[in-house]
């Protein structure tokens, strides 16, 4: 009986501010969750599996000024959850001209130790392009894991790039999907565009108004070569199955 390779089993966390902001500013794109998922599992030449995605993600502050913006982010991670991604959430807190902060960093290399190290993945992916993550994937390397850092090269630092096994460029895969469209409420609203399964096409749109409220920190641009999955290359047809 021929004997079937095993697939790599995968952790995947996700900054989700940082590659939002930065798929949003850099190519003017929203993010279809359900093809990066896919995207990350298929990529490479050895089968591979996702045990969890764990997304971060901060929400506004639970004040009167950030009521409407929190409550349509909640809408939105609840319909992550209901994708079966792992959303992990914290409130940020106000700052002045109706800015706030949220840093979810420390949590996410926290869990992402302790998943680590009762799991045993094969592999980690850290979808962020923050230099904060760089001691993070150093720790997980020396425990014989495989890093691999994901993101977009505009927002990726290179002290981050330097400490990963190797780099998923996500710049073909994010042009793929639809474009950002502002709300109605002005240019600091977004219509966050949620596509169900094939089997149920219609799409449920949320104001998300988050974008105009956060402030990228990490915008290290890189020279460092980048490996592009075949199925998204820009040549090819990103729609195909």
């Amino acid at each position: 009986m021929m004997r079937t390779e095993s697939k790599s089993r995968i952790l995947v966390f996700v900054d989700e501010a940082n590659i939002t902001q930065s798929t949003t500013k850099t190519l003017n794109k929203t993010i279809d969750w359900h093809k990066f998922r896919d995207y990350l599992e298929d990529f490479g030449e050895r089968p591979r599996e996702i045990v969890e995605m764990v997304i971060y993600a901060s929400l506004p502050p639970p004040t009167p000024e950030f009521a409407e913006r929190r409550q349509a982010k909640i809408n939105y991670l609840h319909w992550l959850r209901s994708q079966g991604f792992l959303v992990i959430e914290r409130s940020g807190q106000s700052r002045n001209n109706g800015y706030f902060k949220a840093n979810v960093d420390v949590i996410m290399a926290i869990d992402a130790m302790d998943m680590a190290q009762r799991i045993q993945p094969d592999c980690v992916i850290l979808v962020t392009g923050d230099s904060d993550f760089s001691h993070l994937a150093l720790t997980f390397r020396r425990q014989g894991i495989k890093v691999e850092i994901a993101s977009l090269p505009q927002t990726l630092s290179n002290e981050l790039r330097c400490s990963a096994n190797s780099y998923i460029d996500l710049t073909d895969l994010f042009t793929s999907f639809d474009n950002y469209r502002q709300g109605p409420g002005g240019s600091g609203e977004l219509e966050v565009i949620v596509k169900r399964s094939a089997a149920t096409p219609a799409e449920e749109v949320y104001d998300f108004n988050e974008f105009g409220s956060l402030k990228t920190e990490e915008t290290a641009p890189t020279t460092a070569q980048m490996r592009r999955s075949p199925k998204y290359a820009l040549n090819n047809d990103p729609t195909r199955d």
